[in-house]
């Protein structure tokens, strides 16, 4: 509650009204909201004859229209708190298990199943836990679990890929574990990393906040649009390619970031200046200038990693093609 007093009091000290700053965060959880809902309607209404899509439906409606900021608020004050939270229980409960199910709605391996009866057990007690406990999904210890969760599905998913998917299904589990491993990822990131060393009284710290609270729901919409890809049309677009730009634009905003906070560590130590601008310019002309090397020895990198030797899809195929005969 102090992290976001203090982040709020920030917000007024660089002129930004506090309304201004409500309108963003109630359309940003808005479209959170509208996103998971809106493809699980699409999933109900384009594939209503398909179980694993139904279970999907229920699971992606009821996850997404629970998990964001505004459903803690009505949960915590609204008189409907009692059924918003059993819908919330059944997102959390319903999200693991139908991701051991995907793509054929068989439990691969089968034992499987027992760590889906485990979660669905640990989210019921969780959720009906008194608040301030540790067993509490607010609790110290839900998000390890959750953590836990997340490993066994792609450890799943992974086996599945290897050992027991067809072709169709494979293309399939490529868009499930890009969005799901992404999502989960950069939501670690956000609440393990960023969230917690944004309690300062600067204006980096009331930045750094904002952007963690806008990319955690942008993230987490990717779980939803993989789904749906997934199910309805796997042959939308080439995942290879978009796993190979995620990769390397992923890395190489990790690495402009270390680089400009470890510039400007650098050069405040050295020069003993208060002048941050200064230093900021600096900073930023130093990670302008190596951002091109920098993005090109990552796309070799990545590229030897999904492509080997080939260095690229297209080279792969060209080099696979017999020599043409001469005429």
């Amino acid at each position: 509650m102090v992290a976001v007093v203090v982040f709020l009091d920030l917000l007024a000290q660089l002129g930004v009204p506090l309304e201004a700053w409500a309108a963003y965060w109630a359309g940003l959880n808005l479209m959170y909201v509208l996103g998971w809902c809106g493809v699980a309607t699409l999933l109900a209404v384009r594939r209503p004859d398909e179980p694993i899509a139904l279970l999907g439906c229920v699971t992606l409606a009821a996850f997404g229209s629970t998990f964001s900021d505004a459903a803690e608020v009505l949960r915590a004050t609204s008189p409907w708190s009692g059924p918003i939270q059993i819908w919330s229980l059944l997102g959390s409960a319903a999200l693991m298990p139908f991701f051991y199910l995907f793509p054929d709605g068989r439990f691969v391996p089968r034992w499987t199943r027992w760590l889906a009866g485990a979660w669905v057990a640990a989210c019921a007690v969780a959720y009906l836990s008194p608040p301030g406990t540790v067993l509490n999904s607010n609790g110290p210890l839900f998000l390890p679990l959750t953590l836990a969760g997340f490993l066994s599905v792609t450890a799943t998913q992974v086996y599945r890929y290897w050992w027991v998917s067809s072709a169709l299904q494979r293309h399939q589990a490529k868009w499930v574990v890009a969005g799901f491993v992404v999502a989960f990822g950069s939501f670690y990131v956000d609440v393990g990393l960023v969230l917690p060393r944004t309690n300062g009284v600067d204006t980096g710290s009331a930045l750094a906040r904002a952007a963690a609270e806008t990319a955690l729901p942008l993230t987490q919409l990717l779980i939803p649009l993989a789904v749906v890809i997934a199910i309805l049309r796997y042959r939308l677009w080439d995942i290879d390619a978009l796993i190979n730009r995620a990769l390397v634009y992923g890395a190489l905003s990790a690495c402009i970031v270390v680089l400009y906070v470890g510039v400007v560590g650098y050069l405040g130590a050295v020069f003993h200046t208060s002048d941050t601008f200064g230093v900021s310019l600096a900073a930023t002309g130093l990670v302008a200038v190596l951002l091109q090397p920098v993005r090109q020895r990552l796309q070799q990198v990545v590229n030897h990693l999904l492509y080997g030797e080939r260095d690229g899809p297209l080279r792969g195929a060209l080099a696979s093609r017999p020599a043409p005969g001469r005429g």
